[in-house]
């Protein structure tokens, strides 16, 4: 699970530099407040988990050192937001993760197509799906499943067959699956829930214990890698002590400081405003071969701290 280049930017602010990603396993229990905070304290954040290949990583490495469960960086938050269930960053040109062409919308959490349209549905019932294999190209990418379920087998179905479910990225993706599905109205990959990342990462990928609801009301919760489980995730409360993996870097690190000044009136807590500079400062950088930018926190969680000198 190592990160050839990958810059962290802080609002201090400090650009961290090419190093080689690793996790560090802390055995003391610790709610997962605590735990966050000791691991932007020493590290950088708790664990973000990206893919199939980095779950296997932990479960490989930290299967033998916990007894029970165990924090990851997942938090509920407030909102629920839009998501791709095939999660690799790479897969998606600028823009094209927001490329949601509805035709029905409602407070429902699953996402189907149907006529080159969205269709925002119960994730219950059973529909025919259409999976995507990277292995194949153009047409044959795409695959009409030959049976009905819905959507969290669909999902676990494409991902043990071919790839994901697909992804509509665009206007000729669209184009495609609608050949793939006919008249049908089928599962994609589009789901909607309120996780959140500890280091704002935007990954979509989700490990959840077998018939976790792609959504779920009720209290904060955070979630915990369950070792009775094979390392599947669940809910558990937030003041919980549990062991917990943070990620890190290495120590030989080559730093660069910048100053960074805002216009009158500017709000630098405000979340849209970081993402807004963290994306104009990864154009800059998108030559260098920079896989990761993203904004490293301090322990109270805020990104800029203020120079009053």
């Amino acid at each position: 699970m190592c990160v050839m280049k990958e810059y962290i930017l802080s609002g201090s602010p400090y650009l961290g530099s090419c190093a080689f990603q690793h996790l560090n396993f802390i055995s003391a229990p610790k709610t997962f407040a605590e735990a966050q905070s000791f691991c932007r304290e020493k590290c950088v954040d708790l664990v973000t988990v990206h893919d199939v290949a980095e779950m296997e990583v932990l479960l490989e490495r930290f299967q033998d050192q916990y007894e029970d469960a165990l924090w990851i960086g997942l938090k509920k938050g407030t909102s629920r937001r839009w998501h791709w269930s095939l999660a690799d960053e790479h897969f998606y040109k600028e823009g094209e993760r927001s490329y949601l062409n509805w035709g029905t919308t409602s407070d429902n959490n699953c996402g189907s197509f149907r006529n080159r349209l969205l269709h925002m549905r119960e994730c219950l019932p059973v529909k025919f799906a259409v999976c995507f294999d990277e292995t194949r190209s153009g047409l044959e990418q795409y695959t009409l499943t030959s049976s009905q379920m819905d959507w969290l087998g669909a999902r676990d179905f494409c991902r043990t067959h071919h790839t994901d479910l697909a992804s509509v990225r665009n206007a000729a993706e669209s184009q495609m699956i609608n050949e793939v599905s006919g008249d049908l109205e089928v599962w994609v990959g589009l789901f909607r829930d309120p996780w959140v990342w500890s280091d704002d990462d935007y990954s979509s990928f989700r490990h959840w214990v077998t018939g976790k609801e792609v959504y779920t009301t009720g209290d904060p919760a955070c979630v915990a890698m369950l070792k009775s489980q094979s390392g599947r995730w669940d809910e558990r409360p937030c003041g919980q002590k549990l062991p917990f993996i943070c990620h890190c870097f290495a120590s030989h690190q080559m730093s660069f400081h910048m100053t960074l000044s805002a216009a009158s009136g500017l709000d630098w807590t405000n979340p849209v405003v970081q993402q807004h500079i963290l994306q104009k400062i990864r154009e800059q950088l998108d030559s260098l071969n920079i896989t990761s930018v993203h904004w490293r926190k301090h322990s109270d969680g805020s990104v800029f701290k203020r120079k009053h000198d």
